[in-house]
């Protein structure tokens, strides 16, 4: 189903994972390649900049789970029942735009309708038996729905690539401005990549 009649809706899509960093979001939006992807994106119907930008924190947690064909490692899957806290930023953009946006994490055309205005309504959509399958809201920012894309079937776990941390931390930096010790602690934090990797490795290769 096409995402039609949701251009003049704001949303806050809420990023934790390569998302993190305004430039790779731009890729969705403009279309294009990030930096250390192994694929290009072709970008959404209405290429424009977000409205707005806000760092925030989520309650809950991250795992690294299943296989990525654009960063060739496992991802990050926001576990909204973890006790911990999760670094994010949300940005403001239409309807059209996040439609858009989750089309491409999820490998579907650009103007799939993902249920957005169903998770609006009744707090989750799931619209895909991929590895993110569920649109889920999270509240409101500043008199706005916030959305994310979470995976409900919990794949097997797996350590991410360097170049996805590196494209987290560097988003990290960005919207927090963090330093190296603050990001490869919070990197750390998540059992996937404190398996694959010493403080000394992370720093050295992911926070450059």
């Amino acid at each position: 189903m096409s995402c039609r009649g949701s251009h003049h809706l704001r949303v806050w899509y809420v990023a934790y994972g390569s998302n993190l960093g305004l430039n790779r979001l731009r890729c969705y939006l403009c279309g294009g390649q990030p930096p250390g992807a192994l694929r290009a994106h072709p970008g959404a119907r209405d290429p424009s900049d977000p409205v707005d930008i806000r760092a925030i924190c989520l309650d809950g947690g991250l795992r690294f789970a299943g296989r990525s064909s654009v960063w060739g490692g496992a991802v990050a899957c926001y576990d909204r029942r973890a006790r911990d806290r999760v670094a994010a930023r949300a940005y403001l953009l239409s309807g059209d735009q996040v439609c858009d946006v989750v089309a491409q994490e999820t490998r579907r055309p650009v103007g799939t309708d993902p249920g957005l205005r169903r998770a609006l309504a009744e707090g989750s959509s799931r619209f895909s038996t991929g590895l993110y399958d569920t649109v889920l809201t999270l509240g409101t920012l500043r008199g706005d729905p916030m959305v994310t894309l979470i995976s409900t079937t919990r794949p097997p776990p797996g350590p991410p690539s360097i170049e996805y941390l590196r494209a987290i931390a560097a988003g990290l930096s960005e919207g927090f401005g963090w330093g190296r010790r603050t990001t490869t602690d919070y990197l750390l934090r998540w059992p996937e990549v404190a398996a694959g990797w010493t403080p000394a490795e992370l720093e050295a290769q992911v926070c450059r």
